[in-house]
């Protein structure tokens, strides 16, 4: 039996199990997110590398993404 508005009529303890799995995966970018920015300005006072800023737009993509995939769950 799925649960109301659940993609793909998943049973409720599976939709519920994939909500709090997407929600762990964006708390750990969040944090890897505010190290990286951390990183990136601090980079900007020193010898200027790339690395920084690149590594924080890959971070904030897989954020969005990570984002995007916890939306279709909707909020409970």
């Amino acid at each position: 039996m799925g649960a109301a508005g659940s993609p793909d009529r998943l049973p409720a303890s599976e939709y519920r199990r994939r909500r709090m799995m997407w929600e762990s995966v964006l708390g750990f970018l969040a944090v890897f997110d505010v190290l990286a920015l951390i990183q990136a300005v601090i980079n900007l006072f020193g010898d200027a590398e790339l690395w920084p800023s690149l590594l924080l737009l890959v971070l904030l993509l897989l954020t969005w993404a990570a984002y995007r995939q916890w939306q279709k769950y909707g909020n409970g």
